[in-house]
């Protein structure tokens, strides 16, 4: 990719209006506590990736002969030109995101977007331009008996250390509803587990009834949409094999683990700690349902699994559960026999 000739640095935006003359004391550029705010809207892996498809744009720009102010002051014909350029190569979704990357620069640089009707148009024909082979198949959800699968296999091979840790992290992120990215690092090592990010065993707490563990709550620190202040996850005692709450608590005693320990990892032979990896984790869960003919599942095949397990039930997902969970134990408490869910 050749040099950009254009900054992408956004420091220099300026809020002039040519048609609106400002007035004495108006303030012309951004404050740094305003770019800092703008920054933080996003991950910093979203500001790259938007940045990449600037770059992008800019390149197109500078090979179609397109001015240095119209760059970023484009009319609704360079945009659609620009988005027609990808017909045939890029996904429908793909385009729009580019395009979505070229909106935040017209605005960061104060102008108006125009794009209108007819790029809507163009996207819409994108779109359906697109080949089959650039869509990705979806993936099957998981189901609860695919859980009994993960259990089976821990009985023939043993309740150890690595396989109370795998079915904790199954069986949680089934009923939890919680994304594999928000529990689960990449590295093995304790030490590079980023626990602004991820749980450890101290974001957990399981309440006890007199008859059985009846829930725990689980503390997220960072999620896809509370990055700064985590959210708190509700986890039910399910009356069925697949248990999060039982599961957890085997797992914690099986792996004596402390309440500084990353919530999932296990004990290695030589009783030192390792931190459960996503990829060790898929390859684990894939491994066991191939032999029955289930195709290859993602983390958010967890997640999507979860949410169809209880509206297939008539149980409101997400923070209905909450609700849902109170009124349970408000009727064990009056007496009333625990239903399976």
């Amino acid at each position: 990719m050749p040099p950009y000739h254009f900054s992408l640095n956004h420091s220099n935006i300026t809020t002039s209006h040519a048609s609106e003359p400002l007035a004495p004391h108006a303030q012309t550029q951004l404050s740094a506590a305003a770019r800092r705010a703008i920054q933080s809207a996003v991950t910093k892996k979203t500001i790259i990736r938007r940045y990449n498809y600037q770059a992008l744009y800019i390149d197109w720009c500078e090979d179609n002969k397109i001015s240095r102010g119209h760059i970023t002051d484009p009319s609704e014909t360079t945009l659609c030109n620009y988005a027609a350029s990808f017909i045939g190569k890029e996904a429908g979704g793909t385009v729009r995101a580019k395009l979505a990357a070229v909106k935040n620069l017209v605005i960061a640089k104060d102008n108006g977007w125009r794009g209108g009707s007819k790029l809507c148009e163009v996207l819409n024909g994108v779109e359906k331009a697109a080949p089959a082979s650039f869509f990705h198949p979806e993936r099957d959800p998981v189901k609860d008996k695919w859980l009994d699968l993960l259990h089976d296999e821990m009985d023939n091979s043993g309740h150890n250390a690595f396989n109370s840790c795998i079915i904790a992290c199954a069986d949680t992120l089934f009923y939890g509803q919680l994304r594999l990215g928000e529990v689960l690092s990449n590295s093995s090592l304790k030490s590079k587990y980023k626990s602004s990010k991820l749980p450890l065993l101290s974001d957990l707490s399981i309440s006890n009834t007199p008859s059985n563990k009846s829930s725990a709550k689980l503390k997220l620190p960072c999620t896809k949409t509370h990055q700064s202040r985590g959210e708190t996850v509700v986890i039910i005692n399910h009356l069925a094999r697949s248990n999060p709450v039982k599961a957890l608590s085997k797992h914690i005693e099986i792996n004596a683990l402390t309440p500084t320990d990353p919530l999932f990892s296990y004990r290695l032979p030589d009783n030192s700690l390792q931190v459960l990896m996503k990829k060790e984790f898929l390859r684990y869960c894939n491994r066991v349902w191939s032999r029955t003919g289930i195709k290859r599942i993602t983390g958010h095949s967890f997640r999507i699994g979860g949410t169809t397990h209880y509206l297939t039930k008539g149980i409101p997902p997400d923070n209905e559960l909450a609700s849902f969970l109170c009124e349970r134990e408000r009727k064990e408490s009056n007496g009333h026999s625990n239903q399976p869910i």
